[in-house]
């Protein structure tokens, strides 16, 4: 395959890698022709909104002599948000742009990384006047890597701690008896920062 970018689109042309010879009948010659490309390409997007869908388009280069043109031969939309697909590998009918029948087949690999959602569960424990430790589970879907801790004063003060923590407990100690705190954690991963879970 050779890519060409740009801004927004990457295209691959490929040439075919299999085919056979044509099958001599008793009445007429019957061509049984078959292309088997395989593209050997990794391909990573980073993106603020994760759609549901993308679109996958087969295109035809053709050349000669006299002319050259790319033909578009067909599409399929491939889902996103269907977390069962991903890491694995799964074949996808390509359908033509005109009768909407299979025209070709693709295996591909999807693998997608979001922000990681909220904390779940979380709990105190070994709670005193002037402290205590905060305890939360992995968030659903995407996983995190490392989490963001931050204490403040409910009356929107500036934060009294801030830590980072690769585990699912915090210590926090050195606050006032008998204050309000509001602890803010959230989780983070390669795709950015999740979702913040807010707790008074």
């Amino acid at each position: 395959p050779r890519p060409t970018s740009d801004a927004t689109n990457t295209k691959y042309m490929a040439s075919p890698a299999l085919a056979t010879s044509p099958k001599q009948t008793s009445e007429t010659v019957v061509y049984d022709w078959q292309e088997s490309v395989r593209f050997d390409e990794h391909m990573q997007m980073l993106s603020d909104h994760l759609d549901s869908h993308f679109l996958l388009f087969l295109w035809c280069s053709k050349s000669s002599l006299l002319s050259e043109s790319t033909v578009l031969l067909g599409y399929r939309p491939l889902p996103l948000r269907e977390p069962e697909l991903y890491a694995r590998w799964a074949t996808w009918d390509i359908l033509d742009l005109n009768t909407s029948e299979e025209l070709a087949q693709l295996s591909l690999r999807l693998d997608v990384t979001a922000p990681p959602n909220q904390i779940r569960l979380p709990h105190l424990s070994d709670v005193s006047d002037t402290g205590f430790t905060l305890n939360w589970s992995e968030p659903l879907g995407s996983s995190a890597s490392a989490y963001a801790v931050s204490v403040q004063p409910s009356d929107g003060a500036a934060a009294v701690s801030r830590q980072f923590t690769t585990g699912h407990s915090a210590t926090l100690s050195g606050l006032q008896p008998d204050a309000t705190y509001v602890v803010d954690v959230r989780g983070m991963n390669q795709a950015g920062w999740g979702d913040s879970c807010k707790l008074e």
